[in-house]
C-alpha cells in the first residue's frame, strides 16, 4: 500500500493503526503463504479456495474471540469481494497483511468503503463499528 493510499485510509478511519489490530490475510487461492493455523483452519472448514470469501479464524484460547480473518479474492482476483468485510468482520480495528502481487492495496480499501456505504438520508446513520487500517 503506497503513502497515499495509507493516508487515505487514516483520514477515513480517523485513526492509526494500532497494536490491538488484527490481520486480515488475502489469498489468491494459494494458501502456503498464509501462517500454519489458518491454512489448518481453512482445511478443517473444507473452505473452497478459488471463490471469493471471508473466513473468520478463532483465536487459540478457547474463547469466542477471533484472532484473524481470511479474505478470499478467488481465481479471477477479484478485490472489490473486500465489500463483504463491511458486514461479515466483528466490530474492532483491521489491517490488510501481505497483499499478494498483483492485487491493488487502493482496491481492497474502496471495495471495503464501497461495501460498508449504506444510503440513510432518511434515517439516522449507523457508526461503523469496523475499521481498517492502512
Amino acid at each position: 500500500m503506497d503513502d497515499t493510499a495509507r493516508a487515505l485510509a487514516a483520514l477515513i478511519t480517523g485513526t492509526r493503526r494500532t497494536d490491538a489490530a488484527r490481520p486480515i490475510h488475502v489469498t489468491t487461492g494459494d494458501v502456503s503463504a498464509l501462517p500454519p493455523g489458518v491454512q489448518a483452519w481453512l482445511e478443517s472448514t473444507g473452505q473452497q479456495l478459488d471463490t471469493d470469501f471471508v473466513s473468520l479464524v478463532p483465536g487459540s484460547n478457547g474463547d469466542a474471540s477471533v484472532c484473524c480473518a481470511v479474505l478470499g479474492l478467488g481465481a479471477d482476483i477479484n478485490p472489490f469481494v473486500s465489500g463483504k468485510l463491511a458486514s461479515k468482520l466483528p466490530k474492532g480495528s483491521w489491517y490488510f497483511h501481505d497483499i499478494p502481487e498483483g492485487v491493488d492495496a487502493d482496491q481492497l480499501l474502496l471495495g471495503y468503503l464501497l461495501g460498508g456505504y449504506s444510503f440513510n438520508r432518511y434515517t439516522a446513520a449507523k457508526k461503523r463499528a469496523v475499521q481498517i487500517h492502512a
